[in-house]
């Protein structure tokens, strides 16, 4: 009698967010997940996918489950930036500026930040000390400050 050949199958278990995006080939058993839309963002995050091994019949082999631990980054979260250097951000020098009180308003504008990739947003915080928010407004999509004080006797603003 010839033996008989033994062929394996496999059901993965992927969260229903990514099974459009796993595929698997279980006669070379690999596993790929591609997510080559880099606009699914929302898809960042840690998941579990879990691969069952079978029978030819379909007869689950107990004590033989994988789990494989997937995490999905974009490559715009500053972590991924940090640790990988995946995500770049050109570095533009400002120069210092002043403003004497009672001067015209002056408008201070800082220069634009290109993310590599593209795709990436950059936000800009600015902080003004309290002592002076009620002089200078912020427009953060222009990358403005304006400076007005028209008041020359608050010398105590000087400095600050």
């Amino acid at each position: 009698m010839e033996p008989t050949t033994c062929t394996l199958g496999y059901d993965v278990v992927a969260p229903a967010a990514i099974t459009s995006y796993v595929t698997v080939d279980a006669a070379a058993r690999t596993l790929k997940v591609n997510i080559a839309d880099t606009s699914l963002t929302s898809l960042a995050g840690d998941y579990s996918i879990t691969i069952n091994p079978k029978t030819s019949t379909g007869t689950a082999i107990s004590g033989k489950t994988l789990t494989v631990s997937l995490k999905i980054v974009d490559r715009c979260e500053p972590v991924l930036a940090w640790s990988s250097g995946s995500t770049t951000v050109t570095s533009v020098t400002t120069a210092t500026d002043s403003y004497t009180l009672g001067d015209a308003e002056k408008t201070i504008t800082w220069p634009v930040r290109t993310p590599d990739p593209t795709r990436c947003v950059i936000d800009y915080n600015v902080v003004i000390p309290s002592t002076i928010t009620s002089y200078v407004t912020v427009d953060k999509t222009a990358r403005t400050l304006k400076v007005h004080v028209s008041d020359t006797t608050l010398t105590s603003l000087a400095g600050a």
